[in-house]
């Protein structure tokens, strides 16, 4: 017996599925053609959201859609702590750092699968108050709070969640307790941040004031009782003539 050889003619593609017509040849002879049919099942065409920019502590839309439209597939994205969803189509993303998220699509039909990437990029802006003296002054001091500095940047710094009229600068003179915030925006990224609060405790000055029980012209070996208002965890010293009395 001779070599078998065969030949593959008229291959057609209809409906997921190539037919094969082979022809066997041996010993010069020509066998009867028949078909030979593979079924070729649809991986989902898969297109996402490109790379796209973001400051932090904003959120975008992600996407991933199939051109191929069949409605039937299976979604899983990865990092799905910063997704409000990891099964959907289109989820939520809020990274804190510069994210490339996967997404695998898998058709329930015929469990072709497909994979894609897409990059979420995270703009960073500091925001910090920093301060060399007490927070906690009496009343007529102040601390000057200092925000980050750098090229580029603007400010607006509150009072409790209320902005300070005037107040941009990169420093601010606070004299009023409350807690205080600045927020920083980069002008270049136009990414703003707010930084943590500092709280600032004025405390009032005590009350001093005299009153006296009796007249203070008297003779020589009389007196009169002077009374200060008294207030619980005061100290008090008396003077006479400014010196203290001891």
């Amino acid at each position: 017996m001779g070599t078998l050889n065969q030949t593959l003619t008229n291959t057609a593609y209809t409906n997921n599925q190539v037919v094969y017509t082979i022809t066997p040849v041996a010993n010069s002879c020509t066998g009867n053609p028949f078909d030979y049919t593979v079924t070729v099942n649809k991986a989902p065409n898969l297109s996402v959201t490109p790379t796209s920019t973001i400051c932090e502590g904003n959120s975008i839309q992600l996407f991933a859609v199939d051109a191929f439209n069949t409605g039937q597939l299976f979604y899983n994205w990865t990092n799905a702590s910063t997704l409000n969803s990891s099964f959907i189509f289109n989820p939520i993303a809020t990274p804190q750092t510069s994210t490339t998220y996967t997404v695998s699509a898998i058709d329930n039909t015929t469990q072709c699968q497909v994979s894609r990437n897409v990059t979420v990029n995270v703009l960073q802006q500091a925001a910090t108050i920093s301060f060399t003296t007490p927070t906690s002054f009496c009343q007529g001091g102040s601390v000057t709070l200092n925000a980050t500095s750098g090229s580029g940047l603007s400010y607006n710094w509150k009072l409790n969640d209320i902005a300070i009229p005037g107040a941009t600068g990169s420093a601010f003179n606070a004299t009023t307790s409350g807690i205080y915030t600045v927020v920083v925006t980069n002008s270049t990224s136009g990414c703003s941040k707010t930084s943590g609060g500092v709280t600032v405790n004025v405390n009032p000055l005590p009350i001093a004031d005299i009153s006296n029980l009796s007249a203070t012209t008297f003779c020589q070996g009389e007196s009169v009782i002077l009374n200060t208002t008294y207030v619980v965890g005061n100290t008090y010293q008396w003077k006479l003539n400014g010196n203290n009395i001891q």
